[in-house]
Formats: C-alpha cells, sequence, structure tokens
C-alpha cells in the first residue's frame, strides 16, 4: 500500500505500520474497538456528528460512569481521527454535555488514606524482629522515604511519588559503597 504525504511523497505503509501498531497498547484498541461497537450497537453510525453524539451521551448518562463516558469519546475521537474526519467530541455542546453528566453523575476517585505514624511504627518493629538484610534494607527505605517526605513537606519542595531511593538495588548498592568505605 502506498501513502502520499503532505510533500506530495509517496512512502510504502509497510516501512511504517510496525510503529504505528505499537503507537497503542493492545488493551487500549481492545477498549477502543468495544467502545466502537457499544456506540454502533445503540443504534450510532460512524461518523457521527455532535447531536447524534450528545443523544448518544444522554441515553448513557445515568447507566454508564463518567469515566467510561469519557473513554468511551475519546475512542470515537480516535477512530474520526484516523480516517481524517472531523471530531464531533471537541463541540461546545458536547462538551457541556459531559461536563454535566461528570458533576451530576460523577463521584471523585476514591484515595488512599494516607500511612499513620503508628502504622510506620509496627512495620519498623516488625521489620526489627527480622534476621534478613532484606527486611534492614526495606526498613532503611520506608524510614528514608518518610523522612525525606516530611523534609519534603517543610520545606514546600513535597513531590508525590519521590523516594530517596527508586530500587532496592539502588538501596544494595549504597549499602555495599558504605559498607566498603567503612573497612
Amino acid at each position: 500500500m502506498l501513502i502520499e504525504t503532505n510533500k506530495n511523497e509517496v512512502v510504502k505503509s509497510e516501512d511504517f505500520s510496525k510503529y504505528i501498531e505499537h503507537a497503542t497498547s493492545d488493551n487500549t484498541r481492545r477498549a477502543y474497538q468495544s467502545d466502537i461497537e457499544h456506540f454502533a450497537s445503540a443504534g450510532f453510525e460512524l461518523p457521527t456528528n455532535p447531536e447524534s453524539l450528545a443523544s448518544y451521551l444522554n441515553m448513557y448518562a445515568d447507566k454508564l460512569n463518567p469515566r467510561t463516558l469519557i473513554r468511551k469519546l475519546t475512542a470515537i475521537r480516535k477512530w474520526h481521527e484516523l480516517k481524517g474526519e472531523g471530531d464531533p467530541a471537541k463541540n461546545a455542546l458536547v462538551q457541556k454535555i459531559m461536563k454535566g453528566i461528570a458533576r451530576l453523575h460523577g463521584s471523585p476517585k476514591k484515595q488512599a488514606l494516607a500511612l499513620r505514624m503508628e502504622d510506620l511504627d509496627k512495620i519498623s518493629e516488625y521489620l526489627k524482629t527480622q534476621d534478613l538484610l532484606e527486611s534492614c534494607q526495606s526498613r532503611a527505605l520506608i524510614l528514608l522515604w518518610f523522612l525525606r517526605c516530611a523534609s519534603s513537606i517543610r520545606t514546600g519542595q513535597f513531590e508525590m511519588g519521590s523516594a530517596v531511593f527508586r530500587k532496592r538495588r539502588d538501596f544494595s548498592n549504597f549499602v555495599r559503597h558504605k559498607n566498603r568505605q567503612s573497612r
């Protein structure tokens, strides 16, 4: 298959088809395909228009989670992009309807509870009782991470997910290096 580019060059599609295939994960492709099939099974056709998309959203507003509807809109948007069609999901009416659905039917994402000091102490005490180097490393990582986060919060430089050592291997290398220095 030959494809003409913007510069009137002709390129074989086999030259870049593997990159296009790997640009999206298999799971995402399957989800998008399922979303397109859902849209079609609801009686709508592709390419679609903003009015049909608004009707689709209205039909499923109280049946599907707003995040699911957003993913379905994304699938429809991608379909239109790949076909070179205009994106009906960018329409102001569709955007307004989606915003209303999210406000009316949406719920905030559930956030994990913070680790309490008592729990941190229990974890630390338990790891102290273990005789393994791995337990010592784990305890040190947890305490260093906690101290780093507490210090960052005090200085206003807190970054979510930051840690002193990103991997246990990094900490092991640090311990070996310190042990060699102390000999």
